[in-house]
């Protein structure tokens, strides 16, 4: 499913693409064929953002013809996808803690990283990778 933002913040669905699988070949169809023809050359060039999951097919797919197609999008992951996958691996370093230690954490862990991507969370790089640094320290610390 394609997802746009217009000019007033309203979000809005420009097509929806019925995958027959989640193979390589697929997405570059899609990225390479079936947007460019359905959204045409002058919305592509005014495209800013592209989200993508961490589906590496997919990652590739546009990387391979963002050049061509998006030249002025910025290619990014959707933090739902980043937080939940992460809170996936959290929660499986923690299967023995008590279900509050563990409900707890991942509200430290979720807190922790959307300040990160939120307005006036991280004001500079430097401040991203010391958050960033202290965050890793923190997961690397649960027992």
């Amino acid at each position: 499913m394609a997802a746009g933002v217009d000019q007033n913040m309203e979000v809005f669905t420009p097509f929806r693409v019925f995958m027959p699988s989640q193979q390589q070949w697929v997405f570059d169809w899609i990225f390479r064929s079936c947007i460019p023809t359905l959204m045409g050359p002058e919305i592509l060039e005014r495209t800013m953002v592209v989200l993508t999951d961490g589906n590496k097919q997919m990652c590739g797919a546009f990387d391979n013809v963002q050049e061509a197609f998006h030249p002025n999008a910025r290619h990014t992951l959707c933090m739902c996808h980043l937080v939940n996958k992460g809170i996936e691996r959290l929660k499986c370093r923690l299967r023995r803690q008590d279900k509050k230690r563990v409900n707890d954490l991942v509200h430290t862990f979720k807190t922790s990283v959307f300040t990160l991507f939120q307005l006036g969370g991280v004001e500079s790089l430097q401040e991203f990778a010391m958050s960033r640094e202290a965050l890793d320290e923190w997961l690397t610390n649960l027992q």
